[in-house]
């Protein structure tokens, strides 16, 4: 299966806002029309997570007749960048031949194949628009549906923003010009956390730090990076909670994972070692 490194960001929104959303600026202003199709999604895994546990997800979408197989990783503890492998199949059961040379592959034996099973679904009604321009090409896709576990479900509305070409600031641009005009807020949840937290009811509990996985060959720069967006998604994940006043251990979790972003021996840390480059520098200056 093909490799990419998918770059997204996602914003929640109310189903009212829609009819607004399609009014924003950038939207009316582009010239190739937008794509609506209606999309199955079905999640597999083990009964005791074992692909979630690993930072895994496996997939297949079914879009009109066709049915595509995707795996995802998680890494670094970044929440806009995944690996993405992406393949068409002949069925409704993942190809486990296509996991060679992925992150799943360690993981396929035997064992894995008579215990993964289907878990959850999202059933969406998706419209693509293309975002394109000299600078950019970013994808901007909106869902409207629900995630559906066979017991539960819950609704889901929300806009992607996936970069083609061009830089992750250029992703924040354009979500900034689309909360200008409408309601939403960033959401760091992917649809299959949001199937798994469904599924086993926890949807709105607390979300906790996670430990990071930080490269030995990583620069400062880059682990710092890394550690702030670890912050930032902890702290963006209690949002929902937070906003419906359900737990307290919601607001001790942001508010724990704010004062580690604030005061922390981390930062200190950087600001020292920043110093010293400062001190280096001007010593060759």
């Amino acid at each position: 299966m093909p490799n990419k490194e998918e770059v997204e960001l996602k914003l929640e929104l109310a189903p009212a806002s829609l009819p607004v959303l399609k009014k924003v600026p950038l939207l009316r202003a582009l010239k190739t029309p937008s794509k609506h199709t209606k999309e199955i999604s079905v999640y597999f895994d083990t009964d005791k997570r074992k692909l979630r546990k690993k930072g895994l997800m496996l997939r297949v979408r079914r879009i009109g007749k066709r049915h595509v197989q995707t795996i995802k990783a998680a890494g670094n503890s970044a929440p806009f960048e995944r690996d993405e492998w992406e393949a068409e199949i002949a069925g409704e059961e993942p190809d486990l031949s296509l996991a060679s040379g992925t992150t799943l592959e360690p993981l396929v034996n035997g064992k894995l194949r008579r215990q993964l099973k289907p878990l959850f679904e999202t059933r969406v009604r998706r419209t693509v628009y293309p975002v394109a321009d000299e600078t950019r090409a970013i994808a901007l896709t909106i869902d409207r549906g629900t995630i559906e576990t066979g017991s539960r479900s819950a609704p889901l509305c929300e806009v992607e923003l996936e970069l083609e070409r061009g830089t992750i600031a250029e992703l924040f641009d354009v979500a900034r010009e689309l909360t200008r005009t409408v309601p939403a807020h960033l959401a760091v949840k992917s649809k299959s956390e949001r199937g798994y937290e469904l599924i086993d009811d926890r949807l709105d509990a607390p979300v906790k730090a996670v430990p990071i996985d930080l490269p030995a060959a990583a620069s400062t720069r880059e682990v710092f990076q890394i550690i702030g967006r670890a912050c930032l998604k902890q702290v963006v994940g209690n949002e929902p909670a937070l906003s419906k006043a359900i737990s307290k251990a919601c607001i001790r979790c942001a508010w724990v994972c704010a004062g580690c972003a604030r005061r922390c021996r981390c930062f200190s840390v950087f600001c020292a070692m920043r110093k010293r480059q400062r001190s280096r520098q001007s010593s060759n200056g």
